[in-house]
């Protein structure tokens, strides 16, 4: 069975890689694989956002 994807939980995750990117306290290297990692979020968000958009055009025809 597919893994259902969870919209608030990714956004709670991109909270924290925020506030840790924020923080000053991480070495360069572990800051641009935290960015790559909120990045990757993003666009599975936008992708699942793009998804249920489409679903939702397709249930009001």
């Amino acid at each position: 069975m597919a893994k259902q994807f969870e919209l608030e939980k990714q956004m709670n995750s991109l909270d924290t890689i925020i506030e840790k990117l924020e923080s000053d306290e991480l070495p360069l290297e572990s800051q641009l694989l935290e960015y790559e990692n909120g990045m990757k979020i993003i666009k599975e968000c936008r992708d699942y956002i793009e998804k249920t958009e489409q679903k939702i055009i397709d249930l009001s025809k």
